[in-house]
């Protein structure tokens, strides 16, 4: 399964990046490093996380840490992140 990125999404990994580093550049490489793997191991299992709040998406909770990504499978063949949000923000917005 080949997975995408959205402009949304990778948009959404600079922000987090941004934010934790403007405290501390190790802990954002660590958190970026672990969005990302979490995001390529739905290349091996698409349908690790479950259905999502919004038709037709699905919702994949990051291990040990507050984010949550929400992606899509428009075919047997691609997968697309939409997006990464954080916990406490609210999804869907209002």
């Amino acid at each position: 399964m080949h997975v995408r990125l959205s402009d949304t999404a990778q948009s959404d990994l600079d922000q987090i990046h941004s934010y934790i580093a403007a405290e501390n550049e190790r802990a954002a490489e660590r958190v970026i490093d672990a969005l990302l793997s979490a995001i390529y191991q739905l290349e091996s299992f698409p349908f690790l996380g479950h259905p999502g709040r919004v038709s037709e998406t699905r919702e994949l909770k990051v291990p040990r840490l507050p984010y949550f990504v929400v992606y899509w499978i428009p075919d047997e063949f691609n997968l697309e992140i939409i997006t990464i949000i954080h916990a406490r923000r609210q999804y869907p917005p209002a």
